[in-house]
């Protein structure tokens, strides 16, 4: 058994130790310190600094974007629904024959349209020119069917351009007529005929009275366009009246098995 008594720390040591301790802990604090000083100041260079070029700005007024061009609609146009073909039914009908439809962009009534059609080869030569063909009264938004007879056939003719259609004056005029019970067929020879009734919505009696017809393939392109003077029985129409009409596109020209559809319109004149 030891004599020796533990001794009790002065307060002397007790200090010291104390010093010690808080001389390290203010070391420690002091390089963590440095350390987030160091990320701070590295920090903003990558953040608010640009390694780029410096980007002018500039104080002149901006230039106004161009604007597209608007092209008007023309007031009369050749819609891209023509057909062309060469007949060979013999004397008179051999021929190229181009039909199409004229549009009517106004809003008013237009008494026919007169345009050019030019043939050319695939050198682009110009074979021949078929000027101021006209067509009937068309109404605002409407339409009016051509065909174009070149005799004889222009020899290498590969395809044809039309020139831009100007308006001219036809005496006939549109007439408010229902058109009801008609039927349109394919005869057993290739022809085809529309048959059908009128009654007459104007006021006043009409005469000279013109069925137009227009005849269409599954592609809408117009394949026949032709018109019948006169109504079976009478060439006068009283307001209210009925009378039968007719029109026969003849087989000799060419067959019409392609036709889909049809469209007909009747002008004339009033006796007001």
């Amino acid at each position: 058994m030891s004599n020796k008594k533990q001794g009790k720390w002065s307060q002397e040591r007790i200090d010291t130790v104390l010093k010690t301790i808080f001389a390290i802990l203010g070391t420690i604090g002091f390089l963590c310190v440095l350390s987030c000083c160091a990320v701070w100041y590295s920090a903003p260079s990558k953040m608010f600094k640009s390694s780029s070029t410096p980007q002018v700005i500039s104080t002149s007024t901006p230039k106004p974007r161009p604007r597209p061009t608007v092209v008007p609609e023309p007031a009369l146009e050749i819609l891209p629904n023509s057909y062309a073909y060469e007949s060979t039914g013999g004397y008179p009908f051999d021929g190229l024959y181009i039909l199409g439809e004229v549009r009517n962009n106004t809003d008013h009534y237009v008494g026919g349209a007169n345009f050019t059609v030019t043939i050319l080869d695939s050198n682009e030569k110009v074979l021949s020119i078929v000027r101021d063909y006209s067509t009937d009264t068309i109404a605002p938004g409407g339409t009016s069917c051509f065909s174009v007879d070149i005799d004889p056939v222009p020899e290498g003719w590969s395809h044809y351009t039309f020139g831009q259609p100007e308006a001219s004056w036809q005496s006939r005029e549109l007439l408010d007529m229902e058109i009801y019970d008609d039927f349109g067929q394919v005869k057993g020879d290739g022809g085809y005929k529309i048959t059908g009734k009128i009654r007459s919505n104007e006021s006043a009696q009409v005469e000279r009275v013109l069925v137009i017809a227009t005849l269409y393939n599954d592609t809408n392109q117009v394949v026949g366009c032709d018109s019948s003077f006169g109504l079976e029985g009478t060439d006068l129409v009283d307001p209210g009246q009925e009378a039968l009409f007719e029109i026969y596109f003849g087989e000799w020209y060419r067959e019409y098995w392609d036709v889909t559809a049809y469209h007909i319109k009747i002008v004339g004149h009033r006796n007001d």
